[in-house]
Formats: structure tokens, sequence, C-alpha cells
């Protein structure tokens, strides 16, 4: 039997690469570290994606493992970025991590994202 939902959050070989490259330059060691998406309000469509690292994690986040990369995310961004890929696209223009969000609109500098009614 197979399992049809997508997962919360998943990265892609490319954004895995870049995210540990990050984590041997400021010398977290999963785990209790990771990688932390969190969706904020702001922006010109309403929500943006921000990442951080992090040294531990939160009581209250969800503990996802994809391709043995450590992401937390706390409950409430967790319903916005459910089946989020996320990538790092390797050219002149997009930078560090990009997130394709089901379900949403981006903005045309693509930091922002409103969901889709």
């Amino acid at each position: 039997m197979t399992d049809m939902n997508p997962p919360l959050v998943s990265l892609t070989p490319k954004a895995v690469e870049y995210i540990n490259r990050l984590f041997e330059k400021e010398g977290i060691k999963p785990p209790p570290g990771g990688i932390r998406f969190q969706v904020k309000a702001g922006g010109c469509h309403g929500f943006e994606c921000v990442h951080q690292l992090v040294r531990t994690d939160d009581r209250h986040d969800m503990i996802i493992i994809s391709h043995g990369v450590r992401i937390l995310i706390d409950p409430k961004s967790a319903k916005i970025l459910n089946g989020t890929i996320v990538d790092h696209p390797e050219n002149l223009i997009e930078k560090g991590l990009t997130y394709n969000i089901p379900n949403s609109t981006s903005c045309g500098c693509g930091t922002s994202f409103e969901i889709k009614k």
C-alpha cells in the first residue's frame, strides 16, 4: 500500500547539499540542532517563508527528517507548509533556498506569497 500524502516538507538534493554546507560553516551538528522553517506575516502578498539554523529545537516543534537533514517547524507554520518542496537553485538571480508551497501564489520578486482560496 502506498502513502498518498506528501511529506510535510521535503528537500531536493541541492537543498540538502546547501543546508549541510551551512551546518558545517556554523558548526551545527544535528541533533539537537537543525534548520527551522517558519511562515511569518509580511511581504507584498501577506506571508514570507524564512529559515534559521538553530542549535536546539523548541518543545513545540514538529521534527521532520528529509534526506538526513533535521527540519524543525512550529505547528502554526506546518499548516501552511504542508507539502512544500524546498530547493536551492544555482543561478545568479535566485540565491539561498526557494519554497514551492502548494495552494499558494507568489509575488513577482518571489519572496512573499498568499494562500489560494
